[in-house]
């Protein structure tokens, strides 16, 4: 009697035991999954998210693809990350990250692009304190030499990239998504879709460098003033491709300030829809 109360008992804690290895289990592998960045190849289809609305962005362009009215799609993963190899900027573009940016993109994309030639055949350059920098890039983006080269806005890098889709017959095209959210630039990544986006230098507090007045608009240029590709997200960091520092990442609240310090300016590359 005594040995099958035994017997009894021994099962019954044994069960027990069994039941709490499964769910300690079972909650370790939750947190890896919510923990731990899901890497991703380069993805071919980059349509099935469309742009976000435009609502808060500043009036530097009117190009027709500056804005798209379809809503992005409400699900995303946690955490993605694009293998998006960064193209350096130096030494042969010293301030030259914006176009150096769209050549990253445009390479990701399987374009095979040299970033001085694109500089060179698409990058339109206007003297410093005459050119307004949604225009054209302000200065020489070959030069270091300090007054000499600043830098363009979302509106240049957009218009640069249709010349090239369109002299190239691609089936592509660019859209300027100033005033996105940062936040909604994650359905993009989420979707195989690097974002070309406007910071700071090691998204830093910066003074204003200069301020022009071209034609009756007053442009003030953030000292630290940077351009960089978003690759990817976590919990914890957003991701980047940058072309001054390589792979980098930083926390949300340092990238949110540095966005937001430049207006919010973020350039995508969509494919264009089969007819």
């Amino acid at each position: 009697m005594l040995k099958g109360r035994s017997s009894l008992i021994f099962m019954i804690i044994s069960a027990v035991c069994l039941g709490l290895s499964v769910i300690l289990v079972l909650f370790a592998a939750g947190l890896a999954k919510n923990d731990v960045p899901t890497l991703s190849a380069k993805e071919e289809d980059t349509t099935s998210i469309p742009p976000p609305d435009v609502t808060t962005a500043p009036p530097v362009s009117s190009d027709p693809t500056d804005v798209r009215d379809e809503s992005p799609s409400d699900e995303i993963p946690k955490s993605k990350i694009l293998l998006v190899e960064p193209i350096m900027q130096l030494p042969e573009l010293p301030n030259g990250c914006e176009i150096v940016a769209l050549a990253t993109v445009l390479n990701y994309l399987g374009f095979d692009v040299d970033k001085n030639e694109l500089a060179r055949d698409y990058l339109p350059c206007g003297e410093v304190g005459k050119t307004a920098p949604d225009v054209a890039y302000v200065g020489d983006p070959t030069s270091n030499k300090t007054g000499t080269a600043f830098g363009c806005l979302a509106p240049v890098i957009t218009r640069c990239a249709n010349k090239f889709f369109e002299d190239n017959g691609a089936g592509y095209y660019a859209v300027n998504l100033t005033g996105t959210p940062l936040s909604e630039l994650k359905e993009y990544i989420a979707d195989g879709i690097p974002v070309i986006m406007w910071t700071t230098l090691n998204m830093s507090k910066s003074p204003v460098a200069t301020t022009w007045n071209i034609n009756g608009t007053k442009y003030s240029w953030l000292e630290y003033s940077h351009c960089t590709v978003l690759s990817g997200y976590s919990p914890i960091r957003y991701i980047f491709s940058d072309p001054l520092y390589g792979f980098d990442g930083y926390a949300p609240d340092k990238v949110e300030a540095a966005y937001k310090s430049q207006y919010m300016q973020a350039v995508v590359i969509l494919e264009k829809p089969i007819e």
